[in-house]
């Protein structure tokens, strides 16, 4: 997601990530999803702690951030890692489609080879229970499309947000 009042913080410095627990935001998921809605029961496994929604693939889903054609992505917490992930798994409808799952795993691959500070990193890919998964990094912030809403941008944040979307296609 593309924050145009954020600077990219100096190479070696990493900006901090929320624990499970400060993830709370529901304005944060990416655009193009639809907003926050109840979990899938067929594809994530019910919680072992009241405080998480659900366990997967060595995961703690926090909540739902939204949902599209292919896939759901969660607020997720990395068990072994204890940092907050973006978890996109696979509709359960499409889980049965060599076809889907194959496009899934072309989207997981093509990310994975691109080193860029404008596109996501993949941690994971995998799959629990017959879903497949990939775990990404958790952004923080409001998409583009929903930070528009609120605000008219400059030219210089234009000309950012350009160059920033430009830097990401062409890496």
């Amino acid at each position: 997601m593309i924050d145009p009042t954020r600077s990219v913080p100096p190479a070696g410095e990493a900006e901090p990530v929320p624990t499970a627990q400060e993830v709370t935001d529901t304005s944060s998921y990416n655009a193009g999803l639809t907003p926050p809605a109840p979990l899938e029961p067929t594809s994530i496994a019910p919680a072992a702690e009241p405080a998480m929604l659900a366990s997967f693939g060595g995961y703690r889903i926090v909540k739902l951030l939204g949902k599209g054609g292919m896939g759901a992505v969660y607020a997720a917490e990395d068990v072994a890692l204890h940092r907050t992930v973006a978890l996109k798994t696979l509709m359960p409808d499409l889980v049965r489609r060599g076809d889907a799952r194959a496009r899934f795993s072309r989207e997981a691959r093509a990310a994975a080879a691109v080193e860029s500070d404008h596109i996501v990193r993949i941690y994971q890919v995998g799959e629990d229970r017959g879903v497949p998964f990939i775990a990404m990094e958790y952004l923080r912030g409001k998409s583009l499309a929903a930070w528009m809403k609120t605000h008219t941008p400059t030219l210089p944040q234009i000309l950012k947000i350009g160059y920033e979307t430009a830097t990401g296609l062409a890496a």
